[in-house]
């Protein structure tokens, strides 16, 4: 995780590094940025950059620790029900609309996708996913659910991209969760 604050000096390269990536992704895209143009657009040297980071990769991951950890500090998601917490999510990525069109036209909104996803999991924020299931499934589920559900959010915020976000955050939170639960689909047939 990059938000660690344990050295400021570094952390403050860190921002440096990631608004200049943001600066030139309005420009050029992401993949024929070279570290060399960001290190220049920084102000610092390619040595300052590897001290930092290893690849761009590792920028859109400091990008995307530091926005969720600022996510998370404002969101108790312990008294939120389920669509609450989905509604805070897409309220949350429509105030960054500008900063997510530039990761979707550049490319790599997957990537920061399944960087989410794996955030998630690592941070054992699981516990989020439980608000939606019977404690009657079997124990594996909770090894798919996270996937599932973070595959789902993130193919209605692509598909909310390309509508041009028209629809709200409430009106998605409900989508999300009519899908979740099973409300949208056929009935089984026997």
């Amino acid at each position: 995780m990059y938000t660690d604050l344990k050295n400021p000096s570094s952390f403050r390269s860190k921002f440096l590094i990631s608004n200049a990536l943001l600066e030139l992704m309005k420009e050029e895209n992401y993949k024929k940025i070279s570290i060399t143009s960001i290190s220049q657009k920084a102000g610092i040297v390619r040595k300052t950059f590897y001290r930092n980071f290893g690849d761009k990769d590792d920028i859109i991951k400091f990008q995307v620790d530091t926005s969720m950890a600022h996510f998370l500090k404002f969101n108790n998601f312990d008294k939120m029900s389920f669509v609450d917490i989905l509604l805070n999510s897409y309220s949350f990525l429509q105030n960054y609309k500008d900063f997510i069109l530039l990761y979707y036209h550049n490319g790599i909104l997957d990537y920061t996708g399944n960087y989410i996803a794996e955030y998630i999991i690592k941070n054992k924020l699981v516990f989020l996913f439980t608000k939606i299931t019977s404690s009657k499934i079997p124990s594996y589920y909770y090894d798919y659910i996270p996937e599932l559900i973070t595959d789902m959010f993130n193919s209605i915020v692509k598909k909310w991209i390309s509508n041009g976000f028209k629809e709200t955050a409430l009106e998605l939170a409900k989508l999300n969760e009519d899908l979740i639960h099973g409300k949208l689909f056929l009935p089984k047939i026997n």
